[in-house]
């Protein structure tokens, strides 16, 4: 079973989540991705290598950093919530559509693992304002596409 805990007190020894990712991810339905892109202010193009990437399919869309930024959970808190912040209004605006907006923290856990979160990462989250959902694979399920496909 895998839990999340505060990281204070944590063994590293312990082991850890895999190919962490953490996403905004806008869903609803007829859902548009340029509008979502263009409502929060975000460009097409990368801003960079280490940049969220944004996804999209029917009905959903992602801003999103994986496991190449770094498997890190708290790194990947840290950069996702300080790209979010500045974009809450245009969330509101999706959310005043009708669509649901949430962070989405995934990654491959193996037996036993805990998911281990500093306060600052848990303080960061909450100040968003948003649902949070943890989404768990593990080493035998862990899909060959993009963790994010059950947004389909």
């Amino acid at each position: 079973m895998s839990s999340i805990q505060n990281n204070q007190g944590r063994n590293p020894a312990d082991p850890q989540w895999t190919s962490v990712t953490a996403s905004l991810a806008v869903t609803g339905d007829h859902l548009d991705a340029a509008v979502v892109q263009q409502t929060l202010g975000l460009s097409t193009s990368a801003e960079s290598p280490d940049a969220p990437r944004t996804h999209s399919g029917p009905g959903w869309w992602s801003y999103t950093l994986d496991h190449d930024f770094s498997d890190r959970p708290d790194d990947q808190i840290a950069a996702l919530t300080s790209r979010v912040t500045p974009l809450l209004e245009g969330l509101n605006v999706l959310v005043d559509r009708g669509h649901h907006v949430q962070i989405a923290i995934s990654g491959v856990v193996p037996m036993g693992t805990r998911l281990a979160l500093s306060p600052e990462s848990t303080s960061r989250l909450a100040a968003l304002g948003l649902p949070v959902s943890f989404t768990t694979l593990n080493e035998d399920n862990e899909p060959e596409r993009d963790p994010l496909d059950w947004l389909d």
